[in-house]
């Protein structure tokens, strides 16, 4: 899997994880700062694989079809 695809099932996987989360709170089975918790881990993971090659975000938005 290359590096754009990589960031683009993060991002995905972000977008997925904030509506799930809402949710969960909404539901009460999970606590706001345990959904805003995974939620910044996801975020870290993503700034790390951006901080290999800062030119890639251009080529999700490409790849992703945004």
């Amino acid at each position: 899997m290359s590096l754009v695809e990589q960031i683009a099932v993060v991002r995905r996987e972000i977008e997925r994880r904030v509506m799930v989360g809402e949710r969960l709170v909404k539901k009460g089975t999970h606590t706001r700062e345990e959904v805003d918790a995974k939620i910044r881990e996801m975020e870290y993971v993503l700034d790390t694989l951006v901080s290999f090659a800062p030119e890639v975000p251009q080529q999700v938005e490409l790849f992703l079809g945004e």
